[in-house]
């Protein structure tokens, strides 16, 4: 997975998980990864305190974001912002640039 690519699925994961704790079926298949890839990711985001595995009152365990994660989120979304208003360069398009 390319370093951009990476960065978006991350930023898709944070968002998922700040709209509401979500058990980690549910990213799985939310983000189409497949749990090899969401345990490479989980782990990492455990290690750097993105996310926190917390039990709620049905016993099951669930996933919630940190304050670091949620400024983390908040820091892609500004770089993309930024990162978007730069014009292409010559031969290439807007399209490309995103991508």
């Amino acid at each position: 997975m390319k370093p951009r690519q990476e960065v978006d699925l991350l930023q898709d994961v944070l968002k998922l998980i700040k709209e509401k704790p979500r058990r980690k079926r549910s990213i799985v298949i939310s983000t189409y990864l497949t749990y090899g890839m969401w345990r490479k990711y989980w782990i990492r985001m455990m290690e750097l305190d993105l996310i926190r595995e917390v039990e709620v009152e049905t016993g099951k365990k669930v996933f919630e974001i940190t304050p670091k994660g949620d400024d983390l989120l908040n820091l892609i979304g500004v770089f993309k912002s930024v990162w978007h208003s730069f014009p292409p360069k010559l031969g290439e398009s807007n399209k490309a640039i995103k991508s």
